[in-house]
């Protein structure tokens, strides 16, 4: 798990997930990437983490589904 609450383009966690993809021992698993495309503006009464989908629920969510 890996956790950057910045743009996916160019993210350190898409460099990440790229390098270890391709690991022979890491082939063939399924990957979620969690991270916003562009940065908006928040909802009024919503943290900008869930307006932009990256809270610590939607993290969970990614995970158990």
């Amino acid at each position: 798990v890996f956790l950057e609450e910045g743009i996916r383009t160019g993210g350190i966690g898409v460099s990440l997930h790229d390098a270890i993809s391709q690991a022979p021992t890491m082939q063939n698993r399924a990957y979620t990437t969690l991270a916003i495309d562009s940065f908006g503006e928040g909802k009024l009464g919503e943290s900008l983490y869930k307006t932009l989908g990256i809270s610590a629920e939607d993290v969970v969510k990614a995970f158990l589904g």
